[in-house]
């Protein structure tokens, strides 16, 4: 009789074991649902006000405005702004922007943390920070950023968008017969 006792008691101390990592993994794990629940709000947010952060219409002027007064409120200098070629992506406009200004790094940091708060999604491609030559802690960045804006609808895309897909199907297929 011993044998089989001994033998059921090991496998309850296994067991034991086994339910006390599990619990151990579970309070690890929980101290990290706040961080997670946080990044889901912040991520909802951004999603929800998805009409908010790409506007309609490029808004080039109002947005180089907003960049020369950020420039100037963070002290920095020698200020180029140069847009390049819009592209379209989905039923998103993509505007590059080449930036480049001199400043000391307060500046230049300050410029970003302005821009993201700036109201429009602004996505940097490519940041650089150099020395000035005479090593006086001013540096001269340049960077280059994507803005965006979305593309108007026509009457008759929008129209076709909003009926069935089999409609558009169809619409497909005599578009595609009659090339």
């Amino acid at each position: 009789g011993y044998l089989p006792s001994h033998e059921r008691l090991q496998a309850l101390a296994e067991a034991k074991g086994r339910q006390m990592e599990l619990i151990t993994t579970a309070e690890s794990k929980s101290e990290t649902l706040p961080a997670l629940v946080e990044r889901l709000r912040q991520t909802d947010h951004y999603a929800n006000n998805y009409e908010q952060w790409i506007p309609k219409e490029s808004g080039l002027g109002q947005f180089l405005g907003q960049v020369a007064n950020i420039m100037t409120s963070n002290g920095l200098s020698d200020q180029d702004v140069v847009f390049g070629q819009e592209k379209l992506a989905d039923d998103l406009m993509c505007i590059p922007v080449h930036m480049k200004c001199a400043g000391d790094l307060n500046g230049v940091f300050g410029f970003f943390r302005d821009l993201q708060r700036l109201g429009r999604l602004v996505r940097i491609e490519r940041a650089t920070l150099v020395n000035t030559k005479g090593l006086t802690g001013a540096v001269t960045m340049e960077a280059d950023a994507v803005i965006f804006y979305r593309t108007q609808k026509t009457p008759e895309a929008m129209s076709s968008a909003d009926r069935p897909s089999a409609d558009r199907a169809n619409d497909c297929l005599l578009y595609t017969s009659d090339a």
